[in-house]
């Protein structure tokens, strides 16, 4: 009876470490909701040009959060002469992404995916006012930029 009473107890143990923290031991879901600008920037485009914060400028409008789940909005502008839209003629002068996201388990990482386009962006949230974030698109029009933001305080 003393070993199955051990045995018992261990079990019992190992499940509450599995189960990790109850939910009122985590920590809340940082509330992310309104517009991030981006402060600094590199990036290349597939046709090679570069953009960075000196000739672009962007910001995520994130409208929507239930718990960890996202809704935003990517805005991004070029200076003239920045690079060729998807049709290789004309320039690509401004435009925007939908993104659905999350943040992570951890309330650090977030991750967005863009539809119907195929860019994700991950990173991090540095502070409830900082995050760093990469964005990868792929396929013929692809995009690699890395971004920091600041959250907008709005008056």
């Amino acid at each position: 009876m003393f070993i199955a009473s051990r045995i018992a107890c261990f079990i019992a143990f190992c499940l509450l470490l599995w189960s990790g923290p109850s939910a009122a031991q985590q920590p809340e879901v940082p509330n992310l909701e309104g517009v991030w600008l981006v402060k600094k920037k590199d990036a290349i485009l597939w046709h090679r040009d570069r953009t960075n914060e000196n000739n672009s400028s962007a910001k995520l409008e994130i409208k929507k959060q239930e718990g960890p789940t996202l809704e935003a909005i990517y805005h991004w502008a070029h200076a003239a002469h920045a690079g060729q839209d998807h049709n290789g003629a004309t320039q690509a002068r401004s435009g925007h992404d939908q993104l659905i996201g999350l943040i992570g388990w951890n309330n650090e990482q977030i991750s967005f995916v863009q539809h119907p386009n195929r860019g994700i962006l991950s990173g991090r949230l540095i502070n409830d006012h900082l995050m760093e974030l990469t964005r990868v698109e792929s396929g013929g029009y692809a995009v690699v930029e890395r971004l920091i933001l600041i959250r907008h305080r709005s008056e």
